[in-house]
C-alpha cells in the first residue's frame, strides 16, 4: 500500500522492512531537530523549554537505539536516515533554515513546531497501524503511536502556557493598514527609529565585547534608515542586553527589524493603493538586504 507521508513523497509499507527504515528516518530527523530546538531556546534564555527539548531528544535516542534493536533481530540492515522534512506550523511562511537564526522563534513557536511534528508522527503511525497487513506491524505501529502521542500532549499542554504567558506580556500593537502615503511614510519613519534605536544600543554592547566589525556593520545599517522624530510615548522598550554573547546581541538587533518586514509585508497584501505599494516594496527590499547582512554576520561569529 502507499501512504502519503508529506505533499512530494510517498512510502509504500508492506513489510516489517519498510516500517522499521521509515521509524528510523522520523526518530533519526527527531533528534536533530529537537538538539537544534534545545540549543536555540538556551541562547534566548529559555531554559526551561531547552530543558523540555532535551529531554525529548533523550527519548528520541533511545527510540533510534529500539528501532537498531529491532532491525539487529530480524537481521535488517538499516538505509541511511533521510529522505523526511519536517513541515511547519502553518503561521511560518520561510524555510527551516531562515528561522534558524530569528528572533521570531519563540518558546511558543518552537513548541508549535514540535507539537505539530509529534501529531504527525502520531497520524502517521496510527495510519500503518490500520492498514497493517501482519500483525507484527499493527503491534509495533501501535506501540509507536502511542508514544508519539504522549508526548504530542505534553507539549501541547506547555504550549498553551507559552500562549498565556506571551499573551500576557506581549507589547506588539496590531499593524494598522495606512490609507495614504503620507500616513504609510509616518510609519516607516516610526519603525525605522525603533530599528535606529535598537541598532544604537547594540553597538554600545558590542564595542563593550570589542566586536568592532559586527558595531561597525550596525553603525552603517543605522546610517541607512530614515527615521522620524515620533512622540516619547511610542518609544519601545529595549530589553537588558547586558551579558549577552555577540551572535546573541545581533538577534537582538534584529527583532524590530523583523517586526518592520512584517508590517510591511501585511501592507503588500492589503493595500488597494498603487503608490503604497510600491513604496512598501522598496522598503521592504532594504530590510531584507539588513535582514541578510545580519545573519552573514552572525555566520561569520558561529
Amino acid at each position: 500500500m502507499k501512504i502519503s507521508f508529506s505533499s512530494s513523497t510517498e512510502f509504500a509499507v508492506s513489510s516489517f522492512y519498510d516500517l522499521i527504515c521509515i521509524a528510523y528516518a522520523i526518530e533519526t530527523e527527531a533528534v536533530t531537530r529537537y538538539e537544534f530546538l534545545e540549543n536555540e531556546m538556551k541562547k534566548r534564555g529559555s531554559l526551561d523549554i531547552a530543558k523540555t527539548f532535551q529531554n525529548l531528544m533523550q527519548q528520541e535516542v533511545q527510540h533510534v537505539k529500539d528501532v537498531k534493536v529491532w532491525a539487529e533481530k530480524h537481521h535488517y540492515t538499516l538505509p541511511v536516515a533521510e529522505g523526511f522534512s519536517w513541515k511547519l506550523p502553518a503561521e511560518f511562511n520561510e524555510s527551516w533554515q531562515e528561522v534558524v537564526n530569528s528572533t521570531l522563534l519563540t518558546p511558543y513557536k518552537a513548541l508549535a513546531i514540535a507539537v505539530q511534528n509529534e501529531e504527525r508522527a502520531f497520524a502517521f503511525y496510527t495510519y500503518i497501524s490500520a492498514h497493517a497487513q501482519t500483525p507484527d506491524i499493527r503491534e509495533a505501529a501501535e506501540k509507536m503511536a502511542h508514544e508519539e502521542l504522549e508526548h504530542a500532549m505534553h507539549l501541547r499542554k506547555l504550549r498553551r502556557r507559552e500562549f498565556h504567558l506571551m499573551k500576557k506580556h506581549q507589547h506588539h500593537i496590531p499593524h494598522t493598514l495606512p490609507a495614504r502615503l503620507e500616513e504609510f511614510e509616518q510609519q516607516v519613519g516610526t519603525m525605522h527609529q525603533h530599528c535606529q534605536d535598537r541598532y544604537q544600543a547594540v553597538v554600545k554592547q558590542l564595542h563593550i565585547l570589542n566586536e568592532a566589525s559586527s558595531a561597525e556593520l550596525l553603525t552603517r545599517l543605522a546610517n541607512e534608515l530614515s527615521p522620524a522624530a515620533r512622540p516619547h510615548e511610542t518609544e519601545e522598550p529595549t530589553p537588558d542586553l547586558t551579558h549577552k554573547t555577540a551572535r546573541d546581541l545581533l538577534l537582538q538587533a534584529q527583532a524590530p527589524l523583523e517586526n518592520f518586514i512584517e508590517f510591511c509585508e501585511f501592507v503588500i497584501e492589503k493595500t488597494p493603493c498603487e503608490d503604497i505599494l510600491l513604496r512598501a516594496q522598496s522598503v521592504l527590499e532594504q530590510a531584507i538586504s539588513h535582514l541578510s547582512r545580519l545573519a552573514f554576520q552572525q555566520e561569520r561569529l558561529d
